[in-house]
């Protein structure tokens, strides 16, 4: 819940609606309220494969084995005024997607946000692999977040 303030105990503005609190948002049916700008951040992420004991913050150059599964969770936050769905399009090498499994596409309140969970996947082969990330709400690109995971053998 946001926190109330003083200010918003104020009455409306008499062109936008009846003389009532304004935090309640009560409009006249005919004064057109603006669109609030969506606006959200990715704030990172987290990587799971075996071995690792427990999830760890991703860094981009970290090392992972290659031939073994890993999990990746990537993190955002609703940075708008308004409550909105956030969605991650997640990428190897900018043309290999890697599929969401939970909590894509799920509202989030202004100051909230949610871990979004991808499929596990495999590298093949030891190199260094970029991953994108893209938060999109509503078709509008919010964020783009780019690390590097270098394939290595155990």
């Amino acid at each position: 819940m946001t926190d109330i303030k003083l200010q918003d105990w104020y009455p409306m503005s008499p062109d936008k609606g009846p003389p009532l609190p304004a935090f309640l948002k009560i409009y006249w049916p005919w004064y057109e309220v603006p669109a609030s700008e969506l606006s959200g951040s990715i704030h990172g992420g987290v990587i799971y494969f075996e071995g690792l004991g427990l999830w760890k913050q991703i860094e981009s150059g970290l090392q992972v084995p290659m031939d073994k599964a890993i999990s990746l969770a990537i993190g955002w936050i609703n940075t708008s005024d308004v409550s909105e769905i956030g969605h991650i399009d997640l990428t190897i090498d900018g043309f290999i997607p890697i599929s969401a499994i939970e909590k894509q596409d799920t509202e989030a309140e202004p100051g909230d946000g949610w871990y979004i969970l991808f499929s596990d996947f495999v590298f093949s082969g030891v190199s260094s692999h970029t991953l994108t990330a893209v938060l999109s709400s509503g078709g509008q690109v919010l964020d783009t977040w780019t690390f590097v995971l270098d394939a290595v053998l155990e």
